[in-house]
């Protein structure tokens, strides 16, 4: 499906100006609950609806750039996080990460759910055929030892993080 340019779709340009807001089911709904736009891009609903359609540009022209490597970012706690990076702070590091085999641009995470994330798509072998949303509670085997598990969270869990590969 082609993404659609908003410079030139009148559609694009009206659903900017003048967005959906999400449909309530009483009146109290609205003053209870943010009110919600939908994205003329994606379909989904946003409290913000600026921010999210950032999302949608390439990195170089979103409006939060890295002064260090050019990265752009829709929101600017997106770029302090990213920024870390260059100052070489990684309170998580993979332990697959080496000068031969480079997983990731540096080895190091400055979140929790990221490193974690890398691990289990990049070092986790599930089993053929599986799908991205069905590997929650899908069996597999570690890439470095080849030892087999239940899921993919007990293998970060009991071998990962207890240093046992």
């Amino acid at each position: 499906q082609a993404s659609r340019d908003s410079s030139t779709d009148p559609m694009s340009i009206a659903a900017l100006t003048n967005p959906t807001p999400a449909p309530t089911s009483s009146p109290s709904d609205s003053r209870t609950r943010p009110r919600k736009y939908q994205c003329p891009e994606c379909s989904g609903w946003f409290s913000n609806l600026s921010t999210h359609r950032a999302t949608h540009l390439s990195y170089s022209s979103r409006p939060h750039s890295c002064r260090e490597c050019g990265r752009g970012f829709s929101r600017p706690n997106d770029l302090l996080r990213h920024q870390k990076v260059h100052q070489g702070d990684y309170p998580f590091s993979c332990p697959f990460f080496s000068t031969e085999p480079r997983c990731h641009p540096s080895g190091g995470f400055s979140r929790c759910d990221t490193y974690k994330n890398h691990l289990k798509a990049m070092h986790f072998d599930y089993p053929a055929g599986t799908k991205k949303k069905d590997r929650a509670g899908a069996a597999g085997k570690c890439k470095g030892c080849l030892e087999e598990f239940a899921t993919a969270d007990d293998w970060v869990a009991n071998h990962v993080e207890a240093g046992k590969c």
